[in-house]
């Protein structure tokens, strides 16, 4: 079994989570990646670089997050949190 990965929106240097508790096989999420420009993230690193790209004004970006990362998401800014 590949690696699953749950969707969050990242905009303006901060994450939204999406809350819907959807997880996806990596095939789905590449398919999403490749096709439509959502992102992956496998690492921390990874999931920093896309909430920091999208500071630079780009629209909102989907981010695919690999499943064991949910812990870092409350250390990333967040609406309400704040950076």
């Amino acid at each position: 079994m590949g690696n699953r990965y749950f969707p969050v929106t990242a905009m303006d240097g901060r994450l939204n989570p999406d809350g819907t508790g959807i997880y996806c096989d990596e095939t789905v999420v590449d398919m999403f990646v490749t096709r439509i420009g959502h992102r992956k993230a496998r690492t921390e690193a990874e999931l920093f670089e896309a909430v920091q790209r999208s500071k630079r004004g780009l629209p909102a970006v989907r981010v695919w997050v690999r499943e064991g990362l949910e812990a870092l998401l409350g250390s990333l800014p967040s609406p309400g949190r704040g950076s």
